[in-house]
């Protein structure tokens, strides 16, 4: 993540892409899930 971004403000993000907030997190999530084992990311529950 760039240092002039603060990491607890995603909302800016998701608004410069013109979609809410839960449906950017949402596709993240879901993006990250497919790939979790290459980014060592532990089996979601």
């Amino acid at each position: 993540m760039s240092r002039l971004t603060s990491q607890n403000t995603p909302a800016p993000g998701a608004e410069e892409l013109g979609v809410e907030l839960d449906e950017h997190i949402a596709f993240v999530r879901d993006a990250m899930a497919g790939i979790a084992a290459k980014l060592e990311l532990p089996p979601a529950e």
